[in-house]
């Protein structure tokens, strides 16, 4: 990396200024990095972004950092990339754990999902699915006030079970990626809280509707 500084310092009339280096970015690029490793490759790129990033806080802030103060930020940033890099890599190549699947013939699936909204309150979204996959309807709605995650998770599929009588959606299956609530909703004791009152809502409108069930997605 030092030695490789001490080569950009020797061409940065030529980058910086365009007065010694005859030809465009990419040639100077080439000269110096050609029959290079993809680790020095690298290095280089990190190394070039960190001095653009230098040279903007010296002309617009008046910050000076001294030559080994950015090579020891480029390699700080280099390992903790590394590091980063090996995690994504790894959850990349683990098999999924949940996967969506279309519904069974004759089904409708309505995909339901919440958010808890930075300056209070909380979003709201349901799409519905036909049996080969295919768009159906979509909704999605903005609700006030405070609240927990499992509610406004409760709120969406209630929000689900609506559209699904909407539709007269036979046999629909209501998919949440809470899965507390699927549990809720899969359990027979009757729950007095709101939450409970919620979840005896959306399974009595699903009633109607013929065989409907609720999975965890």
């Amino acid at each position: 990396m030092q030695l490789g500084f001490q080569d950009l310092e020797s061409l940065s009339g030529g980058w910086l200024f365009r007065a010694a280096w005859q030809g465009d970015c990419w040639d100077w690029f080439d000269a110096v990095m050609g029959g290079k490793d993809d680790a020095e490759v690298e290095s280089w790129a990190v190394l070039l972004w960190f001095l653009w990033r230098e040279r903007n806080a010296q002309l617009y802030n008046g910050y000076k950092f001294a030559d080994d103060e950015i090579v020891m930020k480029v390699e700080y940033f280099l390992e903790n990339y590394k590091v980063h890099q090996v995690e994504v890599d790894r959850e990349m190549s683990a098999p999924p754990i949940r996967v969506w699947k279309k519904p069974t013939a004759g089904s409708v699936s309505i995909c339901t999902n919440a958010t808890i909204l930075p300056n209070s309150g909380a979003g709201l979204g349901v799409v519905a699915h036909g049996d080969e996959g295919q768009f159906l309807l979509s909704t999605a709605k903005r609700i006030r006030g405070p609240w927990d995650m499992e509610m406004v998770e409760a709120l969406a599929a209630e929000l689900g079970a609506q559209m699904a009588t909407m539709l007269q959606a036979m046999n629909p299956i209501l998919e949440s990626d809470c899965l507390t609530l699927i549990q809720k909703m899969q359990r027979p004791e009757n729950d007095m809280l709101e939450l409970g009152i919620i979840c005896r809502n959306i399974k009595r409108q699903l009633k109607v509707l013929g065989n409907s069930t609720c999975r965890y997605i």
